[in-house]
């Protein structure tokens, strides 16, 4: 019953924790994602309000299929 909005935002609670970051320092969050229902910006941007990062971090997905997260890291970094 848990949906992926939840999922993610565990997981941006975790790396926050695990990095001692300060949700309000970050830049810019990109999320990898395929088969993402609609636009696919909601569930992200979803996520990130659950997980208490300011509405002024800008966050968007990528959808490149098997390569989504290595997408992600490539644009970020």
């Amino acid at each position: 019953d848990t949906t992926p909005d939840e999922l993610l935002s565990a997981v941006m609670l975790a790396v926050l924790r695990d990095v001692g970051l300060e949700p309000h320092h970050l830049g810019d969050i990109c999320v990898g994602n395929v088969l993402q229902p609609g636009a696919g910006a909601l569930m992200a941007r979803v996520a990130q309000f659950l997980s208490g990062i300011p509405e002024s971090v800008p966050v968007y997905s990528v959808n490149r299929q098997c390569s989504s997260g290595l997408q992600a890291f490539i644009n970020i970094a």
